[in-house]
């Protein structure tokens, strides 16, 4: 039962990561291309994060127990705590660093006895930011297809009061952690008592507090700005974090099942293995909002393009429009944006930083704003229809086009090789039957969450 099969040549490894206790740090989702073989994935979401959707969606709560239920049977496409590519060109490397005591110390002894470790590619990094009512979880199609391509993918889940649902953890879990870690889905843990290993995990989950979606009028600016600048802070406090790693400097995770030096593994991996010149941000909806504020509020030369998957203008702050100095795609479905969204969008086109060529529009036909989503995934392309989560174009084709064209853009803008005469032909909307280059709007209207 799995949401989505991604369609790069790739598998996909992913880990939750939450780097710190308390209201700070950051709380994310970290795809990867890996050699490890798919078999039964992971699990999709948790049914607290089920009841949250609902409610941001004003769903009956009768129906919680079934969507829970519905939700449980999903499966990601992934190897959950997998190596990252490469990571086992050296497998005894691999192992030693899953099996390592946790008081071992490197003595010259130790450091023969390890392989040398061979020079590894560096991989692209994608920062993505979800949309108002969103979750980490909720994007996952179009982050394990782009990871399945070769990108590093880290999937923010904002804690801003704009996410359905997320938790954090009391700072008082960090004083008085014991060292107790336990996965249940692992492959390797330090518990072999499984009736042990279920209580560590359910203790661990029992300590979340949970954060719900804190309800608002769209149209209170102040209110929406003050979050989008909070969400861009927690977008670049992601990147900050995975370029610690890549430096191989310390990060903690303190992620419920995740926890202890055996799966410090998963963190040290990523040393020297981020192509720093390839950072790339994106998002969807408010998600794209948050990619255009910190694309333009970053330290300069963080991140090399921009991609925005039906951008909300509206919490960005105006100030800003004119200042972006990097490439931006503004990628639209053909069913979302109305005029004063799409005017203030094209003020940013006019940016005096952007020259010729760093910009592109392209309208995808046939989709609404779902379809950049995992929304029109979880029931039959009839039913997804009826309900709203998708329109014309089938859901998967429609997410595999937005991460072909999010790709192509990528690729344009990093030189690295020439587009072919079909690529440039798609990017530049020259395919008038799956896409145009330019916005498609309706006139405006009083829009209420």
């Amino acid at each position: 039962n799995f949401v989505y099969q991604p369609s790069g040549a790739h598998n996909v490894g992913a880990f939750d990561l939450l780097t710190e206790c308390g209201r700070s740090g950051v709380l994310a989702r970290i795809y990867y291309p890996t050699e490890t073989q798919v078999e039964n994935g992971h699990r999709y979401t948790e049914p607290e994060y089920v009841h949250g959707l609902l409610d941001f969606l004003h769903w009956s709560r009768w129906l919680r127990g079934f969507f829970a239920w519905a939700a449980s049977r999903l499966r990601l496409c992934c190897a959950w705590h997998a190596p990252l590519i490469g990571a086992d060109d050296n497998n005894d490397w691999v192992k030693l660093e899953q099996s390592k005591p946790a008081d071992a110390e490197t003595s010259p002894s130790n450091q023969e006895q390890q392989p040398q470790k061979q020079q590894k590619q560096r991989l692209p990094m994608i920062i993505f930011s979800h949309g108002l009512g969103g979750q980490r979880h909720v994007y996952s199609a179009i982050c394990l297809d782009l990871a399945s391509h070769g990108f590093i993918v880290a999937s923010v889940e904002h804690r801003d009061g704009s996410g359905s649902c997320s938790f954090f953890l009391p700072e008082a879990v960090s004083a008085s952690y014991d060292g107790d870690s336990v996965d249940a889905e692992a492959t390797t843990t330090t518990v072999t008592d499984k009736v042990e290993l279920k209580r560590l995990r359910k203790q661990q989950e029992e300590q979340r507090v949970w954060l719900h979606y804190e309800k608002h009028v769209l149209s209170d600016y102040p209110y929406r700005n003050k979050q989008v600048r909070h969400r861009a802070a927690e977008a670049i406090q992601l990147t900050d974090t995975m370029l610690r790693l890549h430096k191989g400097q310390a990060v903690s995770n303190w992620m419920p099942g995740c926890r202890g030096k055996q799966f410090d593994w998963l963190l040290v991996q990523f040393k020297d293995r981020i192509d720093t010149n390839r950072i790339h941000i994106m998002g969807h909806s408010f998600g794209a909002a948050t990619a255009l504020t910190a694309a333009i509020t970053a330290p300069e030369g963080l991140y090399q393009t921009c991609s925005l998957h039906d951008v909300w203008m509206h919490p960005v702050d105006p100030e800003l429009y004119r200042k972006l100095k990097v490439p931006v795609l503004f990628l639209n479905d053909e069913h979302f944006h109305w005029e004063t969204n799409v005017a203030r969008a094209r003020e940013v086109l006019e940016s005096p930083g952007l020259s010729k060529g760093m910009s592109t529009v392209l309208t995808i036909r046939g989709t609404n704003h779902a379809a950049q989503s995992d929304s029109g995934l979880y029931a039959a392309f009839w039913l997804s229809k009826r309900m709203g989560l998708t329109h014309a174009l089938e859901p998967r084709e429609a997410l595999q086009l937005s991460s072909r064209v999010t790709q192509l853009f990528i690729a344009r803008h990093e030189g690295r090789r020439r587009l072919t005469e079909d690529e440039n032909e798609l990017l530049n909307g020259d395919r008038p039957d799956v896409c145009f280059p330019e916005f498609a709007s309706v006139p405006d209207e009083p829009r209420h969450t």
